[in-house]
């Protein structure tokens, strides 16, 4: 949305906005657009801005409502299409400082400025910052009706696990049983053991033979 303050500055640092703009957005399909109002109230200006009101009658009219009898000033007929919000998403391009300090209050509302034969868009202000966040926090926020009807087709097993999460029961000290120690473990048979075992049986065997032959 540009108004005659921004054109006559154009005129003056010799800047053609209709090539200049869209390439400082890198967007060839922008548009320029204007008000009726901006161009009665450049027109009553009278010849000081004749070239601004030339080049301001080149950019398409935004209907802004206000009909020939009811024209305002083009600072009040510009925030009137911003509104509150700024619904069209319009940026200001103005270099007038009572109507850039009024855009700044409002969240949402890019500037732009032209200094020193330079175009440049303002940073976003402090309420438009607060604004964005606001936004992404509700966008992530599960709505109360939303929540309410989710939790109402929940079964009651995930109701209760979810409210309260049981915790994992310690053993009683008290029954736990205590190992039992054995005092003569049987001990365990190896190879070396047999083979102990079956001379054993042999020499008592041979010390029976001998008793016996000795006696007869």
């Amino acid at each position: 949305m540009v108004d005659s303050t921004f054109c006559h500055e154009a005129l003056r640092s010799k800047v053609n906005l209709s090539e200049q703009i869209p390439l400082y957005l890198s967007d060839p399909k922008v548009k320029l657009y204007t008000t009726s109002c901006v161009i009665t109230e450049t027109e009553g200006l009278g010849h000081k801005v004749y070239g601004a009101m030339r080049i301001v009658k080149q950019f398409k009219v935004w209907k802004c409502g206000h009909e020939k009898d009811t024209v305002i000033s083009a600072e009040k007929c510009i925030l009137s299409l911003i509104g509150n919000n700024n619904p069209d998403n319009l940026i200001v391009a103005t270099t007038d400082s009572q109507l850039i300090h009024k855009c700044r209050l409002i969240p949402g509302v890019p500037v732009m400025h032209l200094r020193y034969k330079a175009i440049t868009l303002e940073k976003p202000s402090k309420g438009s910052l607060e604004a964005a966040e606001n936004k992404m926090k509700s966008s992530t926020e599960v709505p109360a009706a939303e929540k309410a009807f989710l939790e109402k087709m929940m079964p009651v097993e995930e109701k209760t696990s979810i409210k309260k999460k049981r915790k994992a029961r310690k053993q009683n000290p008290l029954s736990c049983k205590k190992q039992k120690i054995e005092l003569n473990p049987t001990p365990q048979t190896t190879p070396e053991t047999k083979s102990k075992k079956k001379r054993l049986k042999k020499k008592t065997k041979r010390n029976a033979l001998l008793s016996k032959s000795e006696k007869n």
